[in-house]
């Protein structure tokens, strides 16, 4: 990903943030839709408050390839419903496609899942294909491009050979050899490591140092890439930001084969707040938020290798946490705020990718269904420009309102995010932040609505208001 300093514009607005407790026309305007929404007409009764925004600086250059990726759930899906979930995802911004299923018990090239008996011991092998990667494979060569992919090697064996088997599977049998490869996956939860997988057991308890971890990814790529030297390879996919050990080692001895290195989040809030929609929305401007542990990543990469200041850090595995108690909240309206909200986070923090965690939460494949975090990606990321990030600083005593200017070339747009859920925001957007062209476009989607409103080819209005819960976004195109 490139890196680069243009200069910022210095430009600052006022919005005002106004206490949902308005005259009940009020309240009422502010739910019909975005028409009713966008108003330049003053808030009656109405109790603000006001704050600064300024754009900031530079943060990075984005493509929608790999930024927006997602773990494509592969298991027990059957042909015609991968035909589903494809042609969903053919009409989202989502190109980069982690492949989620199986686990690290199953060996996709003999179709064999090894799973531990109810009352332990040995691990006993079930025959039956649990990932259909045939599906997959037919439904990625369709798209143009075709997708970019993330295939799991046996590294919790640390059995060269046996990488070296997978490779070869991918490549010459299913022939459909992956665009990066992935090391197992959380290796600070494996407890077989060095094992064949024909003998795991319930009692052992075999983990890797970050050194034996490090060298087994040395060997692994050497390897593969003597047989296919283009293939290339994700370091580590870390359970946490905080898996310092492990990180530090695979960066030091890894860091100029890999081509990116990744991390899980799974964010909550730090303490309990009034409700569990609060404590939804708290987890965005929490210690585990993206921002802060985007910057712990990226630090002790860093630390322990110089040449890393440019490798690319991916968010390997996403959703409102904690990680194994998803909230319920992620597959209705807040989640497509939580996860739009993430969106700024990510590319503030200059991410590789943001990849959600799964495809489950955005398209039902057995009823078709298309969840709000879906609709989010279908209706309004989809439209988005990708290019040349800026920030935008929102200085206010309320929490939850994020923005980011993206552009590319002339085209431009302004995503704003109002994660609040007791305060409206109405602003105005003067030329300097934002250039409108001849026609212009916005998207918006509120809690009242069942799906996102679109209009194109409108002139803009003079003044904005965003409800609680709500995503705004404005293109000169």
């Amino acid at each position: 990903m490139s890196i680069g300093t243009p200069s910022p514009l210095a430009v600052s607005l006022t919005i005002v943030i106004v206490a949902v407790t308005l005259a009940p026309s009020v309240v009422g305007a502010v739910s019909n839709g975005y028409s009713s929404v966008l108003t330049s007409t003053p808030f009656p009764r109405a109790f603000p408050l006001t704050a600064t925004v300024s754009q900031g600086g530079y943060l990075g250059n984005h493509s929608s390839n790999p930024f927006f990726a997602v773990l494509y759930a592969v298991t027990g899906v059957s042909a015609s419903r991968h035909a589903s979930q494809g042609a969903f995802f053919n009409s989202t911004p989502m190109t980069w496609f982690r492949a989620y299923g199986g686990g690290d018990s199953y060996d996709p090239t003999t179709q064999i899942n090894y799973v531990p008996p109810p009352g332990g011991g040995t691990y006993v092998p079930q025959s039956g294909s649990l990932i259909n990667l045939t599906a997959f494979r037919a439904w990625c060569l369709s798209r143009n491009p075709t997708c970019s992919w993330l295939a799991y090697l046996p590294a919790e064996e640390n059995n060269t050979q046996a990488a070296v088997h997978y490779a070869l599977w991918y490549h010459k049998v299913l022939r459909f050899g992956p665009t990066e490869w992935q090391f197992g996956n959380e290796p600070t939860a494996w407890t077989h490591y060095g094992i064949n997988m024909t003998r795991w057991s319930t009692t052992d308890n075999s983990t890797p140092t970050g050194t034996a971890y490090a060298v087994m990814v040395r060997n692994y790529i050497t390897a593969i890439q003597a047989i296919f030297p283009s293939d290339r390879f994700v370091g580590i996919e870390a359970a946490c930001a905080c898996n310092s050990t492990l990180v530090t080692q695979s960066a030091a001895v890894d860091g100029k084969r890999v081509t990116a290195m990744a991390y899980h989040g799974f964010p909550s809030a730090t303490t309990p707040t009034s409700s569990p929609l609060n404590d939804y929305y708290a987890s965005l401007w929490s210690s585990s938020n993206i921002t802060n542990t985007a910057a712990h990543f990226r630090s002790i990469v860093a630390a322990s290798c110089s040449a890393c200041s440019n490798l690319p850090l991916e968010l390997g595995a996403y959703q409102a946490g904690p990680s194994g108690n998803l909230s319920p909240l992620s597959t209705q309206h807040p989640g497509a705020v939580f996860l739009a909200a993430s969106v700024v986070q990510a590319l503030e923090a200059n991410l590789s990718d943001l990849t959600l965690f799964n495809s489950g939460y955005m398209y039902n494949s057995t009823s078709n269904t298309i969840l709000p975090q879906g609709m989010l990606a279908q209706r309004i990321l989809a439209n988005m420009t990708m290019g040349s990030d800026y920030a935008v600083h929102v200085s206010t005593g309320a929490q939850g309102i994020f923005a980011v200017e993206t552009r590319n070339g002339s085209a431009e747009s302004v995503l704003f995010v109002n994660a609040n859920v007791s305060r409206s925001i109405s602003f105005s957007l003067p030329l300097s932040v934002f250039s409108p062209g001849t026609t212009n476009s916005y998207w918006f989607w509120s809690g009242s609505a069942t799906e996102p409103a679109a209009h194109r080819g409108v002139t803009l209005p003079t003044a904005f208001q965003l409800p609680p819960q709500s995503i705004l976004l404005i293109g000169n195109y």
